[in-house]
């Protein structure tokens, strides 16, 4: 048995040495190789991270620019990752300095003009954001001071409001399109205003302050063009450009030596491996032969084994076979070995059999049974489900229908996703219109709940709504809110005094047409309105309709507008700002939707709507949704615009 064992040992002994030798001879191979690469991985290394880095700047230009963050405390995250990445080049470039290959190859001048170069870039990126920095955004640097004399300007009554409006528009127009044309026509409108407080019957002190407006407004203005024309980053020309060309210079000298470091290096390379190819074949053809010598003398025995072992395979462990002993060594005790398994194997299948026959059948009975359960299952699922189907059809008639909402809002957007068939959130509109009143009341509310259980609570608050107003028409939303907690607490703790908490969050404004006011009042939900593109929030009371602070003696309170300082409101449930998605799974958040809706005030409403649509859908992704969704924007200057010329037109017939 132990010839076998003696046999190989001394074929893998040679083997080995074989190994060895190969083993030594490539180690020395790549060592060399190493060293002479480390030269091309460091100059594509810094290649690569110039690149990076004049990406970092030129994010600097695009994403800093809008971000008051930066402006007020001057620190930005692509700054950061610009001062890692300059540090790592620095380091780079002194360590290519140093290499001894580097001299060898004749590169040190060219690398130093590298360095020269990339440090004069930095200068250049430093004195271009020295000069971002002053230009501001909003309410810093020159632009903020700019703002801060137009505001002042816009609090006059002396000055039309007119006039101020075409100013702020060509600062507007200047500021997106970087065009001198609109900053041409801006202070051309500067200087008629200065004639006109000039020639005006003002009290000197109100020329004077009035004067000291319109010179800090222009020349803040003028300092703005000029700084933009210094950096020129709208159109490459200025700092910008120089910095352009410093990078293309640095990048036209990368290129050169890394082209020139490849090729002396795989000068040596091909020397290298001439030796290396010419032992590595020499070691194959050894191998080739051992293995062929190896075969022959040891795999016949074993060649046998395996064509009895899949004869018996074949015959599915069923038939025994002839098996025969080819040796006394290890492979002959193998065989035997196999011999006796055969036998006890052919037994145990057999005895197998019998027992999967007697489980097949009891598997066939209980199969049949489960078959019957789950039939049973998906009737009673459909009947459920057909009855909440017909649920939804029902809420969706008690809600205001599309026409409803298109006559009375006018320009408006409706998002309405509820998490199941039904909903728990609702919205809710009314309009009186008499001769001495015109009102239109909008409502949208989150009640306990969502699915049946708050389909139910809006249905229930719905009915209360358009209860508590046909009986009197008269009320303000602060009132119809108390009168909604009273029915909603008796409607829960009627006949059993259990302590229910359950309610609703619903925030109602009022437009009054009559006295031109909008009137709010919020239970957990607050208001949120636009003026001038800038965003605002009416806050509500805490407290929900039936909830644990809202008693029977609970009074709501409620704020009030003119609508000449509001142009769009906006009413919404928890359900978009608690959704969880983006790339971390966080919630989306009050801040991004306030930001969301700031930046879309250039859009009607209709296309706001479908862009926050596809910005909560994005962010939800492939999360599931966690509650009902209701958000309801109304562009309040527009019905009031309508209305009015309506009610106009028909009191001229």
């Amino acid at each position: 048995m132990s010839s076998l064992r003696y046999k190989l040992l001394t074929i893998f002994l040679l083997f080995s040495a074989l190994t060895t030798v190969l083993i030594i001879s490539s180690s020395y191979y790549f060592q060399n190789k190493k060293e002479i690469s480390e030269v091309s991985d460091e100059l594509n290394s810094v290649y690569l991270f110039v690149l990076e880095d004049l990406r970092c700047q030129n994010d600097f230009y695009h994403k800093e620019a809008n971000n008051p963050s930066y402006f007020k405390n001057r620190k930005s995250k692509f700054l950061d990752e610009h001062a890692q990445l300059s540090k790592q080049i620095r380091a780079r470039l002194d360590h290519l300095k140093k290499m001894e290959t580097v001299r060898s190859f004749d590169l040190g001048p060219e690398v130093a003009q590298m360095d020269k170069v990339y440090k004069d870039m930095l200068q250049s990126f430093a004195l271009l954001e020295e000069l971002f920095f002053k230009k501001g955004y909003k309410d810093f640097g020159f632009e903020g001071l700019m703002r801060q004399s137009a505001h002042a300007l816009e609090d006059s009554r002396y000055i039309q409001r007119e006039a101020i409006l075409n100013l702020r528009r060509h600062e507007k127009d200047y500021i997106i399109r970087k065009d001198k044309t609109y900053a041409d026509q801006l202070l051309q409108e500067v200087n008629q205003l200065n004639q006109i407080v000039s020639q005006s019957t003002w009290a000197i002190s109100t020329k004077t302050e009035h004067q000291k407006l319109l010179n800090a407004y222009r020349s803040n203005f003028l300092e703005l063009v000029k700084l933009d024309s210094l950096m020129g980053i709208h159109n490459y020309t200025g700092q910008m450009a120089r910095m352009d060309n410093e990078a293309g210079f640095l990048i036209s000298q990368l290129d050169t030596i890394i082209a020139t470091a490849k090729k002396r290096q795989d000068e040596i390379f091909r020397q290298y491996e001439d030796r290396y190819y010419l032992f590595f074949v020499l070691f194959i053809l050894l191998s080739i032969l051992g293995s062929f010598f190896l075969s022959k003398k040891f795999t016949k025995a074993i060649h046998k084994l395996n064509s009895q072992i899949k004869l018996f395979v074949e015959s599915n462990f069923t038939q025994l076979t002839h098996w025969e002993i080819p040796s006394k060594d290890e492979v002959g005790q193998l065989t035997k070995n196999f011999k006796i398994l055969e036998v006890e194997l052919i037994e145990h299948i057999r005895h197998f059999q019998r027992k999967v026959e007697e489980r097949t059948q009891e598997l066939e009975w209980q199969k049949n049974e489960v078959i019957q359960h789950r039939e049973l299952i998906q009737e009673q699922n459909k009947e459920i489900l057909d009855s909440i189907r017909y649920a939804e059809r029902i809420q969706r008639a008690i809600f205001p229908h599309e026409e409803v909402l298109n006559q009375q809002l006018k320009e408006h957007f409706l998002l309405f996703k509820p998490k199941d068939l039904v909903s728990g959130d609702f919205y809710w509109t009314h309009e009186l219109i008499n001769e001495q009143q015109h009102r239109l009341f909008l409502a949208v509310s989150d009640c306990t709940g969502h699915g049946v259980p708050g389909a139910f609570m809006s249905v229930l608050g719905l009915n209360s709504l358009n209860e508590i107003v046909n009986n009197n028409a008269n009320l303000l939303p602060n009132e119809i809110l108390d009168q909604l907690n009273l029915r909603i607490i008796n409607a829960l703790n009627r006949k059993e005094k259990i302590g229910l908490r359950d309610g609703m969050d619903i925030g109602i404004l009022m437009i009054d047409f009559k006295t031109e006011t909008l009137h709010y009042s919020g239970a957990g939900r607050n208001l949120l309105y636009t003026y001038n593109g800038q965003i605002y929030e009416l806050h509500g009371n805490r407290a929900s309709i039936a909830g644990s602070v809202a008693t029977e003696q609970y009074r709501f309170n409620q704020q009030e507008l003119s609508l000449d300082y509001i142009d769009k409101a906006y009413l919404f449930t928890d359900g978009i700002i608690d959704q969880f998605g983006g790339p971390k799974g966080k919630k989306f958040k009050k801040i991004q939707l306030v930001n969301l809706i700031e930046n879309l005030q250039e859009l009607p409403m209709e296309a706001q709507g479908e862009f926050i649509n596809q910005a909560i859908e994005g962010w939800k992704a492939d999360n599931f949704q966690v509650d009902d969704m209701c958000l309801l924007g109304l562009d309040v200057q527009h019905c009031y615009q309508t209305t009015t010329s309506k009610a106009l037109h028909n009191a001229t017939a």
